[in-house]
């Protein structure tokens, strides 16, 4: 509003924040009042779907490894699996999600045996999920380390997840 500060003012805000896309935000909003809008963050429907594979078979030619990631929700363990081969190239086979308390045993169960099952390879033949890793950071650390140490042998481990970049 007039008088609170003037245009000057705002203009030299704007030049000591506008390499810092977190003081830019925030400048934005509460000195301009305007919404923020994050720059990638939108895509268009048909951008994605132009982009979707049909595989001929649960798991496409190229994959040669499958792994399984899970992350610990307060209701639920969200778990998907993916499909690697060469040159890193990978797959998105399957997500899920088991609904329940991970702090009762029976969500675990039905993750345990998600976990063991076999894909069908284009190939014809049947591949096992390799390793799995589960998210040990949040509420029900505990329950993840009692459910991986009895899977060790199965390659099930525990891993802090984490959103830090370069860590």
């Amino acid at each position: 509003p007039l008088g609170w500060k003037s245009w000057a003012q705002c203009a030299s805000e704007f030049v000591k924040v506008k390499e810092d896309p977190f003081r830019l935000k925030t400048w934005v909003n509460t000195v301009l009042g305007e919404t923020w809008e994050e720059r990638g963050d939108s895509v268009e429907p048909e951008a994605v779907l132009a982009r979707v594979e049909r595989y001929p078979a649960e798991v496409p030619r190229g994959v040669g490894i499958l792994v399984a990631s899970v992350d610990v929700q307060g209701d639920r363990l969200e778990c998907q699996v993916k499909g690697y081969g060469a040159g890193e190239e990978s797959w998105l086979i399957a997500v899920t999600q088991f609904h329940g308390d991970p702090g009762t045993t029976p969500v675990w169960f039905e993750l345990d045996r998600f976990l063991q099952q076999a894909f069908t390879h284009e190939s014809g033949q049947k591949l096992k999920i390799e390793c799995a890793t589960i998210d040990s950071g949040g509420h029900h650390t505990e329950q993840v380390y009692r459910f991986c140490k009895a899977r060790l042998a199965r390659r099930v481990f525990a891993v802090r997840g984490g959103n830090e970049r370069g860590k």
